[in-house]
C-alpha cells in the first residue's frame, strides 16, 4: 500500500517504509517514521497530530 496520509498509515501499519527518488531512505516503526516524514516535509503543523487525536477522543 502507498499513502501520504500519516494518521492512516500509523493506525493500520506495523512497518513502514519512505522512498525518495526511487531509493529506500528508511524503514522501520510507523509512528518513528511518520514523524522523520513530517520533519522532511517540513509539515509542521502535523506535529501535533498525537495530541489532537487525544483531545478529538475525548469528545
Amino acid at each position: 500500500m502507498v499513502s501520504h496520509h500519516i494518521d492512516f498509515i500509523e493506525e493500520v501499519t506495523t512497518r513502514a517504509i519512505i522512498i525518495e527518488d526511487g531509493k529506500l531512505l528508511m524503514e522501520g516503526e510507523p509512528h518513528k517514521l511518520c514523524h522523520e516524514f513530517i520533519k522532511k516535509c517540513n509539515a509542521d503543523y502535523l506535529k501535533d497530530l498525537d495530541e489532537l487525536r487525544k483531545q478529538m477522543a475525548g469528545v
